[in-house]
C-alpha cells in the first residue's frame, strides 16, 4: 500500500507522513468480490479492516428475529477495531456490498508489535479506536434513553 492511498480520510487526518508510511506498510490490501464474507459472526477477532473502495454490509442474528442489518460501511470506515483491545468473537458477519471492496488489515500481532516496540503510530491508532469506542458507548446509551422514553 501507499500512504497516498489515505488521502481524503478523515480518520487518519491527524497522522503524520511517518506514521502513514508506517500504516501504509502494515495494513495489508485485501479485494473482496462481491457478496465475499471477510469473517462470520462468533469468529475469533484477530484484527480491524478500513474500507479503501466499495461496501461492507455488517449483519448479526439477533435472538427472536433473525438476521439484521446493522450498517453498510464505505470508503474511510473502521471497523473490528474491538479485535485490537481484546482478541474477542466478532459480533457480527462483515461481507462485500453488491460491487465488491477493497479493505485494508490491521492484524492484532501486527499492531501488538508496533505496540510493544513503543511506535508512535500505535498510540495513535489506539486514541482513534478509543475515540470511537466512546462515541459508540455514547450512542448506545442516547438510544436506550430514547427506547425507555418511548
Amino acid at each position: 500500500m501507499t500512504p497516498e492511498e489515505f488521502d481524503g480520510l478523515a480518520l487518519f487526518g491527524q497522522l503524520g507522513a511517518a506514521q502513514r508510511a508506517t500504516l501504509a506498510q502494515t495494513l495489508r490490501p485485501r479485494d473482496l468480490d462481491p457478496g465475499d464474507v471477510l469473517f462470520v459472526q462468533g469468529d475469533v477477532a484477530d484484527g480491524c479492516y478500513l474500507v479503501l473502495d466499495g461496501a461492507i454490509g455488517v449483519e448479526a442474528e439477533i435472538p427472536g428475529h433473525g438476521i439484521e442489518r446493522l450498517a453498510t460501511l464505505r470508503r474511510g470506515d473502521l471497523f473490528g477495531e474491538v479485535a485490537l483491545l481484546d482478541g474477542g468473537l466478532r459480533s457480527a458477519t462483515c461481507a462485500a456490498g453488491p460491487d465488491g471492496a477493497r479493505v485494508a488489515e490491521l492484524a492484532r500481532a501486527d499492531f501488538d508489535d508496533l505496540f510493544a516496540a513503543g511506535n508512535p503510530l500505535a498510540h495513535a491508532v489506539m486514541d482513534i479506536v478509543l475515540d470511537r469506542l466512546a462515541q459508540r458507548l455514547r450512542d448506545a446509551t442516547q438510544r436506550l434513553v430514547e427506547v425507555a422514553a418511548e
